[in-house]
């Protein structure tokens, strides 16, 4: 599974057109935090840092509570996470919370694929995305969710 850019020939799809393969904004599975605006999460603006790492932290704090307390949000997660072709995003192959959602597909689909077990494949695959935030460092600070 991959994220892919969408591009129409007048530059990048706009996030409101429909696709069942997208996680653009403002979908069910787009990213809460936009560039240049107050992140509803810490509150930071934050901007297209060096490795684009400063916002995807917060998106990936964002994806884990979700995917923790809202069953909609589990529901359609656990569906892209099925989709063999991937996913579409405008900002891939930028660094992308795309990429947030390919750490929680693949040690989901690989959990379920040995064991069969849907809970302990949710498991896994949030502690997934919990190991890839703690890697992403700002300054000299680690966070994680």
């Amino acid at each position: 599974m991959v994220v892919c850019r969408i591009e129409t020939d007048l530059g990048p799809m706009p996030g409101d057109l429909p696709r069942r393969d997208s996680i653009t904004r403002p979908g069910p599975l787009g990213n809460p935090i936009a560039l240049g605006k107050p992140c509803p999460i810490c509150g930071v603006i934050h901007t297209r840092d060096s490795d684009g790492t400063a916002a995807l932290v917060c998106a990936a704090r964002h994806f884990y509570r979700r995917l923790k307390n809202e069953g909609d949000f589990q529901h359609d997660v656990l569906m892209a996470a099925s989709w063999s072709a991937g996913m579409v995003c405008v900002c891939a192959p930028a660094p992308c919370h795309g990429d947030i959602f390919l750490q929680f597909a693949e040690a989901y689909n690989e959990r379920v694929a040995i064991s069969g077990d849907a809970d302990l494949a949710l498991a896994s695959g949030l502690r997934a995305v919990a190991d890839q935030a703690a890697t992403w460092k700002i300054g000299q600070t680690t966070l994680a969710v």
